[in-house]
């Protein structure tokens, strides 16, 4: 019985950590750095405008500290 809870817990925590992010979802990048929307002295960064901008993204928000574009293609 302590093998099957065992094996269950495992299976339950590789399917949690299988596919966090999708193949087309990634971080904002300009000539290679991430790019930052939490700044002391800016509340923020557009950070849906810029992906949709630069990656050609259909959404992106700010995934603190950094823009994070959705659906890029």
């Amino acid at each position: 019985m302590k093998t099957l809870n065992f094996c269950l817990f495992l299976a339950i925590i590789s399917s949690l950590t299988v596919r966090v992010f999708c193949l087309n979802d990634r971080f904002l990048t300009v000539d290679d750095n991430y790019v930052i929307c939490l700044y002391i002295n800016k509340p923020f960064v557009n950070c849906e405008n810029l992906c949709k901008a630069l990656m050609n993204a259909k959404d992106g928000f700010c995934r603190q500290p950094h823009c994070f574009c959705t659906d890029v293609e």
